[in-house]
């Protein structure tokens, strides 16, 4: 209980200073820890205040307490100014920690990058520490975060010839409701915040 209430804790002591990673779909299944070997197809999109994100992500358990993962899809990016579309990439992995007592706990990190687009070049990095938790009584639905850095490079050409880069080491959270529909899928409503926040839903198909 008290790794919960630190987590919500940092979580608002960030909220104005993260930077949001636009590419890739946001955490989803990717919180939730698997009792035996498995894989998901998942599906989605992300809405964010500069770049948004709409794709389809496989997640594929290597071990009981290690999963890895790659997202594909199109993004649009409105950054000073300069709107741009292209596609999106992201891989990743998540380790299962042990520190279960009263919520899954685990450590995900993912790299992500754009390709295709002609103003707008993106790449970074992001750990988190991700956590899950059932809510007592609803057998259906969990709560799910995470907490965190991301370093983002962002370069923008401008229509006057000129460009600019910017490089930003920032804290980052991510706050979400799942609901399973039936024993093949679940949905998940997930927002994160940031210098830009996002919202969005994905829905994952267990395999």
């Amino acid at each position: 209980m008290r790794l919960f209430r630190f987590m919500l804790a940092a979580m608002a002591l960030s909220a104005t200073q993260a930077f949001s990673q636009g590419i890739g779909l946001q955490l989803a299944d990717t919180t939730f820890r698997d009792e035996q070997e498995s894989s998901f197809g998942v599906a989605g999109f992300a809405i964010g205040d500069d770049i948004s994100f709409a794709g389809i992500r496989g997640t594929y358990s290597l071990l009981n307490e290690f999963k890895v993962f790659a997202d594909i899809g199109l993004v649009h990016a409105d950054l000073l100014e300069e709107t741009d579309a292209g596609m999106g990439l992201a891989v990743g992995f998540l380790v299962d920690l042990p520190m279960d007592k009263y919520v899954d706990t685990s450590l995900r990190a993912t790299y992500y990058r754009n390709a295709f687009m002609n103003e707008v070049d993106i790449d970074g990095v992001s750990a988190m520490l991700t956590t899950s938790w059932d809510i007592p009584g609803i057998r259906e639905a969990a709560f799910f975060g995470g907490l965190g850095v991301i370093n983002d490079n962002v370069s923008v050409d401008i229509d006057d010839g000129s460009s600019t880069h910017d490089n930003d080491f920032e804290f980052a959270y991510a706050v979400g409701l799942s609901w399973i529909l039936s024993d093949d899928f679940t949905i998940y409503f997930e927002y994160d915040d940031a210098d830009s926040s996002r919202w969005g839903i994905s829905i994952a198909r267990l395999y």
